[in-house]
């Protein structure tokens, strides 16, 4: 699974919706002014535990996601009452005990290019570090011979560099989330 396309062909019930459409919908269940007031959403997104009313906490396109939980509704009493439909928890990856590195470059029909990178590693036996990076930038899908930028077109660009703290009777994980999208 490398994006939310496949993350929703992947789980029965599962629908994402578009920036101004229905929003995010799980056994037929949704908000429908997703996006559109600051209500509680039908689906609530969780990046490490913490509620996010977006995905913008996750890296786009999911890389460098360790793993994701979808918990068919009602998740109240897991998740709060922001959760009548379910819950999508994402788990990005966390700084490790070796060295790693993972690079993905992609280009697609639409003329989009995407290069994203991740690594990381110990500093020292109690302090590991991971910094992920990206960005996305292309043409778009359909060319706009008027004003305005062309439909479907990316420009984003993304950093989340974290620092670990462990030994045997801590574990602190501090993550810092910056995200352009224009």
């Amino acid at each position: 699974i490398t994006n939310t396309d496949d993350l929703e062909q992947m789980t029965p019930g599962l629908q994402f919706g578009t920036g101004g459409g229905q929003g995010t919908t799980i056994r037929g269940i949704s908000s429908r002014l997703w996006q559109t007031t600051h209500a509680d959403q039908a689906v609530a997104f969780y990046v490490d535990g913490v509620y996010s009313y977006t995905l913008d906490g996750v890296a786009p396109d999911m890389f460098d996601v360790d793993r994701v939980e979808v918990a068919r509704g009602p998740q109240g009493t897991l998740h709060g009452r922001n959760s009548i439909a379910g819950a999508i928890s994402f788990f990005p990856k966390r700084p490790t005990d070796y060295l790693e590195a993972n690079a993905l470059v992609e280009v697609t029909n639409q003329v989009t290019e995407r290069y994203n990178i991740a690594f990381g590693g110990p500093v020292f036996s109690w302090l590991r570090f991971r910094v992920t990076a990206g960005m996305e930038y292309g043409d778009g899908a359909f060319e706009n011979i008027g004003d305005g930028p062309d439909a479907g077109k990316p420009d984003e660009q993304f950093i989340f560099p974290q620092l670990r703290i462990k030994n045997s009777w801590m574990d602190i994980n501090i993550r810092y989330t910056e995200n352009e999208d224009h």
